[in-house]
């Protein structure tokens, strides 16, 4: 049964160490795809014109991914955020859209980066956990989102988390962890309560160190 699409209309913006400059002249092709998740298929995508704008219809009532793809874009840039008329950041988690809507993309040179050690009790390193940051946020828990990231510790128990988007986090230390563990209802709960807080701001670099007990508590 066909029936319509949701519209939606845009612009692309680039912000380079703090100011906002046009399309850089280096970007041969940009394009804007949906993905939707329950049915698995590619959504309508939309090629960003010169001016950095755009347009496209994409499948309403179903959760939708959003891609970005670029050619030539110099590889600083990142993207910060794509801000829905909603309210909402299509780049935080899948979106479904009932009708028209607005949509700016905002790419930046400005990245996260998040750096620690992991230390036991006696001050050693411990190299054999998996180290997990993820939002403080709980309305984006249980959701596929770039808030959350898990990576290996070096031998030394030294680990970097980088492109968080900015804000509050948990940051703690698992025995083992698989991707998408962390989508299983009450996994997060079980880490936040004894996990560590930090702040990441937009073009920051953060120290954070953790230190666990002989037995890591969480699993």
């Amino acid at each position: 049964t066909l029936g319509p699409g949701a519209l939606i209309r845009g612009r692309v913006t680039f912000e380079r160490d703090g100011v906002e400059q046009p399309v850089p002249t280096t970007v041969k092709t940009m394009t804007l795809t949906t993905e939707a998740l329950d049915s698995g298929t590619l959504g309508m995508s939309a090629v960003v014109r010169a001016d950095g704008t755009f347009s496209m219809s994409v499948l309403p009532g179903e959760p939708l991914r959003l891609h970005v793809l670029t050619s030539g874009l110099d590889a600083a840039f990142g993207v910060r955020s794509a801000l829905l008329s909603t309210g909402d950041d299509w780049f935080d988690a899948p979106g479904t859209l009932n009708g028209d809507a607005t949509l700016v993309v905002a790419m930046t040179t400005r990245h996260t980066e998040l750096t620690g050690q992991i230390h036991s009790d006696n001050g050693g390193p411990v190299p054999d956990l998996f180290v997990i940051a993820f939002s403080a946020d709980r309305h984006l828990w249980g959701t596929e989102t770039r808030r959350v990231q898990a990576v290996r510790p070096a031998v030394d128990g030294a680990f970097t988390i980088k492109d968080l988007p900015p804000g509050e986090y948990f940051l703690g230390a698992l025995v083992d962890v698989d991707n998408g563990d962390w989508l299983r209802p009450g996994f997060l709960d079980s880490i936040a309560g004894v996990a560590t807080r930090v702040t990441l701001t937009e073009g920051s670099k953060t120290v954070q160190d953790i230190k666990v007990p002989g037995r890591v508590p969480f699993q």
